[in-house]
């Protein structure tokens, strides 16, 4: 399931390429200590660009994803009376960004990003699993820089926060 909701995303993207201000991207999103782990999803995005004056634009855009690093943590358990390893893994993510960015020259570019996102994580042992599970929309920010190989091909990376927890970004992006 997680495969093919990404493979959708990145079909629409593909197919959209007549539209000259569609955007879509494809990275690795990084958790890193997030509720005292470690996680990891491909996250694809689809979005469309709202070009400014003097290199500024807006790009609204949607995002979905599939865990792809999951990590083992140790909770306290009432019927083991004691710590227990529990797998934890990302079901899926799902997402939306409001993305300003600057162009700058030389294929240079900046960008800032709220962000409301979902995540569906999955704790294996059921016992740890309402301390750890987060299905909660959560408001977040990333900062970023890319740099254009073409008119349509960018490599990007960002940093974030998501609820006090770093997040980090790297990914290529695609305009049409």
């Amino acid at each position: 399931m997680k495969k093919q909701l990404l493979g959708i995303v990145l079909i629409l993207g593909f197919a959209l390429n007549g539209h000259a201000q569609v955007t879509s991207s494809v990275g690795l999103t990084y958790f890193s200590d997030y509720k005292g782990v470690d996680l990891g999803a491909v996250v694809g995005s689809l979005g469309y660009r709202f070009q400014g004056e003097n290199g500024w634009s807006f790009q609204p855009e949607f995002r979905i994803g599939a865990g792809v690093i999951d990590d083992t943590a140790r909770l306290f358990s009432m019927s083991a009376v004691g710590l227990v390893p529990v797998d934890v893994e990302i079901d899926y993510l799902l997402g939306a960004a409001g993305r300003v960015q600057y162009r700058a020259d030389g294929g240079v570019y900046f960008f800032a990003q709220p962000t409301l996102t979902k995540l569906e994580i999955d704790a294996g042992n059921v016992t740890a699993s309402s301390i750890l599970e987060d299905t909660e929309w959560e408001f977040g920010a990333d900062l970023g820089a890319g740099f254009r190989v073409s008119e349509q091909f960018g490599l990007e990376a960002a940093v974030g926060l998501i609820d006090g927890d770093t997040i980090i970004n790297a990914g290529v992006r695609f305009d049409f």
